[in-house]
C-alpha cells in the first residue's frame, strides 16, 4: 500500500511539473531568442546589430530588423524598450513590407534572420493545428479562419516572475504570419 501511495504521489508530480499553479499551461516569452521582459537593448544589438532605431516608441524608442532578400522568406523582427532598457515587446512577422513604410530598410538589414526564429516549437509558417498542439486554446479569437488572430494573456501563474503578458499570434490562409509578444505591467 505504501509502495501504490509513493508511485501514485510520484505520477500527480511529474503530470503537473511545468504547468502553472492553476494547471494552466506556462506560455514563454522568448522571440527570436529574445526573452521579452527580461532580455536588454545592449543584448539585442549584441546578438543582431544595431538595426534601424526610432526614438518614439516604447519607453525608450524600438529597433527594427529585417532578413535581406533573396531568401524563401524575408521575416522582420521588431523591438520595443522600456524602462531599465529591457525589451518590453517583440514582434516577428514573414511579411518585411509590414515595416517598410517605416524604416530605411538598408539600416535594417540583419542576416540572422534568414533563418525563421522559433517561439515555443513554432515558427512562422505554423498550422492553426500545430499551434493549438503547443500553445493550447487562445483567450480570445478575432476573425474567422483561416485568416485570424489568436490572443493569449496571463501573468504570474502562467510565466513565472511575469505580472502581465500577452501574446498575439496572426494566421493568414491558416499559417502563422505574425507573433507578437508583450510583457509588462
Amino acid at each position: 500500500m505504501k509502495t501504490f501511495l509513493v508511485i501514485a504521489l510520484g505520477v500527480v508530480f511529474v503530470c503537473s511539473f511545468g504547468q502553472g499553479k492553476t494547471g494552466k499551461k506556462r506560455y514563454p516569452l522568448t522571440l527570436a531568442g529574445i526573452k521579452v521582459g527580461f532580455t536588454t537593448d545592449r543584448q539585442v544589438v549584441a546578438k543582431f546589430g544595431r538595426g534601424y532605431f526610432v526614438g518614439d516608441e516604447g519607453h525608450l524608442g524600438g529597433r527594427y530588423f529585417v532578413a535581406p532578400p533573396g531568401g524563401k522568406a524575408r521575416p522582420a523582427l521588431h523591438v520595443e524598450i522600456g524602462v531599465d532598457h529591457i525589451i518590453d515587446e517583440a514582434s516577428l512577422t514573414d511579411d518585411s513590407q509590414t515595416f517598410h513604410r517605416k524604416l530605411n530598410v538598408k539600416r535594417a538589414l540583419c542576416s540572422r534572420l534568414a533563418h525563421l526564429p522559433y517561439v515555443s516549437g513554432l515558427s512562422l509558417g505554423s498550422t492553426l493545428g500545430e499551434t493549438r498542439a503547443r500553445w493550447g486554446k487562445p483567450a480570445r479569437i478575432t476573425g474567422k479562419a483561416p485568416n485570424q488572430t489568436w490572443h493569449y494573456a496571463g501573468g504570474e501563474e502562467e510565466v513565472e516572475g511575469t505580472l502581465f503578458f500577452e501574446a498575439d499570434l496572426r494566421f493568414t490562409s491558416g499559417k502563422l504570419t505574425r507573433i507578437r509578444i508583450y510583457n509588462g505591467e
